[in-house]
């Protein structure tokens, strides 16, 4: 766009500075017309653009034609090989563009350089892709989309160029995937989610734009994932995740978007997997496993991320495997280990003294 080409510029001077002057400009000093329309001088020597104005493509077609007044000139900066960006400063009345191919791509109207009333959008076949009306330069009332076939892609009703009121979204094939309402342009009430074929996948809550109460989400099977709640966009109280058959996975706690307290995960079966205490958002506390068949499977604390205090150890039969202290994240004083049949395991039992290894 910032390539500056040959011109051949006519400019048709009237005798008196407040007449309309002509103004051409032509590619590469060539036969086509890049643009013409009409020119005013003001008694201080300034130029801008008046009445009507068309603009064509390098291969002759054209490219745009509507009207200015007091509207902005184009600049020699701003045109390429093939086209010319187009002022907008003093658009004026009905404006029409088209593609370089001949196809008219959007029409509507301007006042003072800015949007007004109904505008449309085209597909190179001539049918419509949008429709919405503007005022003074912003979407207002119900705004459509359409995918080429006529299938209703999105409506999406404005207030003052903010989305205001009721909000959906499908895909080519009719599926509803978004619904939702907005307040200045700021998500309110229930907003959902579907997939592609329909099934619904996300449920949430929401005022002046935050999560507020409760959120879930669902699997491609549609079963219950997950859910919990929130206050003004912060994860707050309880949540549950959950498998496939419905049956309990994953609980825990939330204060002030923090993890505190217990987190549980479950087997499919129902036997707890493993806890985890939090606080502050930290691993901090007594940390347990469980095997699938319900017998546990350790116990410790954990400070810092790292074993402290004592832990034990045991094998799927109940059987005790091993038992100990950690200090600081390392073993200290007396470990007992054993076989799985009850046997000590000389090779993993002994004293530890600081700084030493297992």
């Amino acid at each position: 766009m910032s390539k500056v080409f040959p011109i051949a510029l006519i400019l048709f001077v009237a005798a008196c500075g407040t007449s309309p002057q002509q103004l051409a400009l032509h590619y590469n000093e060539g036969t086509q017309v890049r643009f013409s329309g009409s020119t005013l001088t003001t008694r201080e020597g300034v130029k801008f653009a008046t009445d009507e104005w068309q603009f064509w493509y390098a291969n002759g077609e054209l490219q745009a034609r509507g009207n200015y007044e007091a509207g902005g000139l184009p600049s020699l900066d701003a045109i390429d090989a093939t086209s010319t960006d187009i002022p907008r400063v003093g658009r004026s009345g009905n404006w029409s563009f088209w593609n370089d191919a001949g196809q008219l791509m959007e029409v509507g109207s301007y006042v003072s350089g800015s949007k007004e009333g109904e505008w449309k959008t085209f597909f190179p076949d001539g049918s419509v892709r949008s429709e919405g009306r503007f005022h003074e330069g912003q979407a207002q009332g119900m705004h459509t989309r359409w995918f080429h076939g006529g299938q209703l892609q999105s409506e999406i009703h404005y207030a003052r160029g903010l989305r205001e009121g009721l909000a959906s979204e499908w895909n080519g094939q009719g599926q509803l995937l978004r619904r939702g309402r907005y307040l200045a342009d700021q998500r309110v009430g229930k907003h959902a989610i579907w997939n592609e074929e329909g099934q619904k996948i996300e449920e949430a809550m929401y005022v002046d734009g935050f999560l507020h109460g409760e959120r879930r989400t669902w699997d491609e099977e549609g079963c219950l994932a997950w859910a919990a709640n929130y206050e003004w966009g912060v994860q707050e109280g309880n949540f549950l995740l959950y498998f496939p058959s419905g049956a309990l996975r994953q609980q825990g706690v939330f204060e002030n978007g923090q993890q505190v307290g217990m987190l549980s995960a479950y087997y499919d079966g129902g036997f707890c997997e493993w806890e985890f205490q939090f606080e502050n958002g930290e691993q901090e506390g007594r940390r347990s496993f469980w095997y699938p068949n319900g017998q546990q499977r350790t116990e410790g604390r954990y400070q810092g991320g790292v074993p402290v205090g004592r832990h034990q150890e045991w094998y799927p039969s109940g059987n005790r495997k091993s038992v100990g202290s950690y200090r600081a994240g390392r073993p200290i004083g007396n470990w007992h280990s054993w076989h799985p049949d009850g046997t000590r395991d000389e090779s993993l039992s002994g004293n530890f003294s600081p700084g030493s290894g297992r």
